[in-house]
């Protein structure tokens, strides 16, 4: 008996220290990424100053952007000033949250650019990001300026113009009007999803007298095409939002609005190099039908996606360019009794316009050979899910394939064995036959006599690299047409010091690892775009591809306003670590309305004694309900600190059980190789506090500021005090932007007081806004090194 008792209460204790050590792990990633670039493009031969945005990001960081036309300051400026709403007061959540910050720099577009996305990436001493898009444009581009959040506020545009905005708080509308004649359709293309942002925008048009108005819209992807007729002419307003109350900096929109037509799609979805093509713009009219227009092209010749922008319309469209004939369906073909014949190779290019339409195709194939039935994309962010079905004579369905079996939505039928000499038929339908269908399920379908080939993919568009260490990165291939070769895989532009063991994919094989090392003697930190090339031998001959990879300027269904892949992959090699940052991960008391030290410690490494700026983490595993770290630095050569953290009166009661604070440490430094670096490290522990009543509590007596002739408003300030704080209270106006042409001499209501005037001056000529605040902050001595921090806001008349 008391063996089993020990052993079960050595059990217990065991799991004790696991879920201890669980607990204390670092739960927050610690890689430096991206968020966001605002504005998200601009007009060509403009200068365009962004703010980059990213999370655990040192100052310094490099800056990467692809080119031709376009240059920018490879290194990023100063942290930008927030510019944006200001999130409204709410009761703080669980969920893990991340706090991006943003860099200024410039992005020089030339006069030729070529227009649609080019990609940028960051990388500094601690690690790379993978590559975002920037937009080139040839229209006038609008930035808003907030404070736009209501329909008084609403900041007029002229048409046309590309507007870029961000939804930068919680809950943050923007607005803006145009004027439109009857009859005219006005167009608004959003661009936020499909460059990588976390907003589900939506727009909301309205009359001048605030009545509804109701829009065509489309879908590309998780972003919308609106388009209104204008029935009275007239001053319209309208509305951007998230569909959700989640905002930041990082919600960032970019809409262009016209008066010309939009082509959500052509048909044909492509066609053959060099070869002149009639295509079928379906255009949105503000109603509910799209408008058929016709409009000829001249093919590239050289096959691969070609993106066309269509003369007079608005957007881009992608289309597919291939070496085989090409042939537009012929109704009626739905059944097999009615297919059309087609000779082997061809492109089919069809619609499935109704719920119940499929199309049927007859082929003659010969035994022994193999067959290949490729989908390729028809279009942006249509709706098609194919599933393709080969049929002999008798209805048999001898091969098939579905959309919803590949990542890519575009199934294959790959080398597919003819087993006797005859005819067979195409089956193409959509995995939501029955239930959808219309103009825009376009397909686009190779069939063909098998060509080997291959397709080589990368999962991600960036690795980060540590010296004398080992990176992997997955190497994919899709092999067509019944290619089951060997795959030779090799890497041009490697950075100084760091080398690619031979890579050979083994025949049949689906992947293999191509593995990078360097001496770190030999490796200085940095980063490289490179290109991971394939090479194989089909009939004799040796062919090379380009490995793609998808990168984040993307929605969750892939759809991007551009190129959803790239060839370039982001390599940065890393510093190693300069330092280790800890705190006791023990709970710790203190009251709200204070500011309160808690002991961090550093463990210096490599020798590195240089100082190290501490300030609160951009990622944290919940709501800190208005709590932040005060910045300060650990001295050259010091390992240890009292970190100031700022606990707010304003947090809420009772509904969090306890604060957990991240911090991380920013060190800038020369490597030896005379480099300038920087780096961000994230604390491996968390600071605990469990908070207390406030001690002291600041009150306005007035309601409001009344400013007389002479520029002066006094304002009279009341303190509430417990006995734990019976000081002198420092009382100045905050140095914030609403006090911005305001000044007061600090007051301080002395020890066993509870009551002071406080006299503002305004500065001569300044305007008050209609919602015009100003802050009072009254800091005092608690002990022990605490400091009481409590405010007062007053409105302005």
């Amino acid at each position: 008996m008391v063996t089993m008792m020990a052993k079960n209460l050595l059990a217990g204790w065991l799991l004790v220290c696991v879920l201890a050590t669980l607990v204390s792990a670092q739960q927050v990633a610690t890689d430096p990424t991206s968020s966001h670039i605002f504005p998200a493009g601009g007009r060509r031969g403009s200068v365009v100053n962004v703010r980059v945005g990213g999370e655990c990001l040192p100052p310094q960081t490099r800056f990467l952007l692809e080119e031709p036309g376009l240059k920018a300051s490879e290194v990023l400026g100063p942290r930008s000033q927030f510019r944006g709403e200001l999130s409204p007061r709410r009761k703080p959540g669980e969920q893990h949250i991340n706090y991006p910050k943003e860099w200024d720099n410039q992005v020089d577009i030339a006069a030729d650019a070529p227009l649609g996305p080019r990609l940028w990436w960051l990388s500094c001493a601690r690690g790379g990001t993978g590559g975002r898009p920037f937009i080139v444009g040839d229209l006038p581009e609008f930035i808003e300026t907030e404070s736009n959040s209501t329909a008084e506020q609403a900041e007029p545009l002229t048409l046309p113009v590309t507007l870029n905005g961000q939804i930068s708080g919680e809950r943050d509308l923007d607005y803006f009007s145009v004027s439109a004649s009857q009859g005219e359709v006005i167009v608004a293309n959003v661009v936020a999803a499909r460059i990588g942002s976390p907003l589900e925008t939506v727009l909301d048009f309205r009359d001048d007298a605030g009545r509804r108005l109701r829009p065509q819209e489309v879908r590309i992807g998780n972003d919308s095409v609106l388009a209104l007729k204008v029935a009275t002419a007239g001053r319209i307003v309208f509305s951007v939002a998230n569909l959700s109350v989640a905002g930041g900096p990082n919600f960032v929109y970019r809409i262009t609005l016209t008066k010309e037509p939009f082509a959500r799609l052509a048909f044909p979805g492509g066609g053959q190099t060099g070869q002149s093509q009639v295509l079928e713009l379906l255009t949105l009219t503000g109603e509910a039908p799209f408008r058929s227009l016709q409009q000829s092209i001249t093919l590239p010749a050289v096959p691969g996606d070609f993106w066309w922008n269509p003369p007079g319309q608005s957007g881009a469209l992608p289309l597919g360019v291939g070496t085989i004939p090409e042939l537009i369906e012929q109704e009626p073909n739905e059944t097999a009794g009615e297919a059309n014949k087609v000779a082997l190779p061809i492109t089919l290019n069809g619609r499935l316009a109704t719920s119940t339409d499929e199309d049927w195709f007859t082929f003659a194939a010969k035994a022994g050979q193999t067959v290949s039935v490729q989908c390729q994309s028809a279009g942006a962010g249509l709706p098609t899910l194919p599933l393709l079905g080969i049929h002999d004579a008798t209805g048999k369905e001898l091969a098939r394939a579905s959309a919803v079996d590949t990542p890519d939505r575009l199934p294959a039928i790959e080398a597919w064995a003819v087993p006797a000499d005859g005819d067979y038929q195409l089956r193409i339908r959509d995995v939501q036959q029955g239930v959808a269908g219309g103009p825009e399920f376009l397909y686009r379908v190779h069939l063909q006599v098998a060509r080997p080939d291959f397709e080589l993919t990368l999962k991600t568009d960036w690795a980060n690299h540590m010296p004398g260490g080992r990176t992997e990165i997955d190497v994919q291939v899709r092999r067509r047409g019944g290619f089951a070769g060997l795959v030779k895989v090799s890497v041009e532009g490697l950075p100084t010091g760091v080398r690619a063991e031979p890579l050979e994919i083994a025949a049949g094989a689906p992947s293999g690892k191509l593995v990078l090392l360097s001496e770190a003697a030999m490796a200085p930190p940095g980063d490289a775009l490179l290109k991971i090339r394939g090479t194989g031998d089909i009939n004799s001959v040796t062919v090379t591809h380009v490995a793609i990879a998808p990168h984040l300027g993307q929605d969750v269904e892939g759809v991007s306003a551009g190129p959803s892949n790239t060839e370039y992959f982001h390599l940065t090699v890393q510093h190693k670590p300069l330092f280790r940052l800890f705190c006791s991960e023990a709970y710790q008391y203190a009251h709200r309305g204070t500011i309160h030290h808690y002991q961090m410690e550093v463990e210096r490494l490599d020798g590195y004694s240089g100082p190290i700026m501490l300030q609160i983490a951009d990622r944290q595993i919940k709501d800190l309900d208005g709590a932040e770290i005060l910045e300060t630095t650990i001295p050259a050569g010091e390992n240890q600190l009292r970190l100031p953290i700022h606990l707010p009166e304003t947090m809420h009661i009772n509904v969090q059980a306890h604060s957990n604070i991240y911090a991380q440490g920013i060190a800038t430094f020369q490597d030896k190789w005379g480099q300038k670096q920087s780096t961000c490290i994230v604390s491996e522990m968390r600071c605990m506090v469990r908070t207390l009543p406030t001690v002291a509590r600041l009150q306005a007596l007035d309601r409001e500021l009344t400013f007389g002739a002479d520029d002066a408003a006094p304002c009279r300030l009341r303190l509430e005090r417990t006995s734990l704080f019976s000081g002198p209270l420092t009382i100045a106006l905050s140095q914030d932007e609403s006090s911005r042409g305001f000044s007061a001499d600090p007051v301080i209501i002395a020890p066993g007081t509870t009551e002071a005037l406080i006299v503002v001056r305004r500065k001569s000529g300044e305007k008050l806004a209609p919602t015009a605040t100003l802050r009072f902050r009254g800091t005092g001595d608690l002990g022990e090194g605490t400091i009481v921090v409590t405010e007062a806001v007053v409105p302005l008349r």
